[in-house]
C-alpha cells in the first residue's frame, strides 16, 4: 500500500495585496504538522508541492519542524497540477451573471469582507461545478477534475509499496480528488471544500491499483496545541 499525505497550505493573506502568502497564523498551522509528524514517526519518502507560493511555504514550515528529512528540498518536486482552480476568475463569472453592478466594479474578492466571500464564493462554485457553463471558464470543473487526479496518479506512482508521499496542495484539489475516489455529487463537493481546514491532513492511500480515503481533514496538531484560534477554514 502507498499512503499519500495531502497537506492543505496554512491560512492565507485575504486581504494581504498578495494573498498567495501564509499569514502568521498560516505558518504557525505548518510548523505544527510538522512536530506532529516528527513525534509520530512517520517517514516521507516523497515530496511534492504544487506550484503556488503558499503551498511551498507550507512545506518551508513542516520541514522547519520535521526532522527526518534534512535534504527535503533536494528531493522536492513541484506539480502546478496539485495548484487550486482559479478563484478570482470564477467568482468574477458569477458576479457576471449574478450581480452586473458589482462586476463592472470589482475583481475577485474586492470589496468584499470575508464573510460576503464565503457567501459570494459558495454560489460561484457551484455555478462552476454544475459543468453548465464551462465556455466561461480558462478551466472549466471537468478540466480541472481530470488535472487533480493525474496529480494524484503521479505522486502515487512515485512511490514503492510501503512508502509515504506527502503533497502540499489546496482545499479544492483535495476535494476533487475525494470526489472521485468516493463518487459523490459535485454539489457535495463544494460543501466540502468549506469544511478542510488550514493545515489539515487527509491521507489517500493506493493498493493494487485502486485508491482509497483513509483520513478526512485531520487536525491533530491544532488540537493537541490548546490554540483554538489557529483552526481556520478561509
Amino acid at each position: 500500500m502507498v499512503k499519500i499525505f495531502l497537506v492543505r497550505h496554512g491560512q492565507a493573506s485575504f486581504h494581504a495585496a498578495d494573498y498567495d502568502q501564509l499569514s502568521d497564523a498560516g505558518h504557525e498551522q505548518a510548523r505544527l504538522l510538522g512536530e506532529w509528524f516528527d513525534e509520530c514517526d512517520w517517514p516521507i519518502h516523497h515530496i511534492v508541492a504544487g506550484g503556488m507560493k503558499r503551498h511551498l511555504e507550507t512545506a518551508e514550515g513542516f520541514f522547519s519542524r520535521y526532522s527526518a528529512a534534512p535534504d527535503w528540498q533536494a528531493r522536492l518536486k513541484r506539480d502546478v497540477g496539485f495548484n487550486e482552480f482559479d478563484h478570482r476568475e470564477i467568482l468574477d463569472r458569477w458576479r457576471a451573471a449574478e450581480d452586473p453592478e458589482a462586476a463592472a466594479k470589482y475583481s475577485g474578492f474586492e470589496g468584499l469582507t470575508l464573510e460576503e466571500f464565503e457567501k459570494k464564493m459558495f454560489g460561484a462554485l457551484a455555478r462552476w461545478a454544475s459543468s453548465r457553463h464551462d465556455h466561461d471558464y480558462a478551466e472549466p470543473w471537468p478540466v480541472f477534475s481530470k488535472r487533480c487526479m493525474a496529480a494524484l496518479n503521479a505522486a502515487a506512482n512515485l512511490a514503492q509499496p510501503g512508502e509515504n508521499v506527502i503533497a502540499f496542495t489546496s482545499c479544492g484539489t483535495i476535494s476533487a480528488m475525494c470526489r472521485n475516489i468516493l463518487g459523490f455529487s459535485e454539489e457535495q463537493m463544494v460543501h466540502m471544500m468549506w469544511q478542510v481546514a488550514n493545515g489539515s491532513v487527509t491521507c489517500i492511500t493506493q493498493s493494487r491499483g485502486r485508491f482509497g480515503l483513509s483520513t478526512f481533514n485531520a487536525t491533530p496538531h491544532i488540537d493537541r496545541s490548546g490554540r483554538p484560534e489557529l483552526l481556520t477554514l478561509k
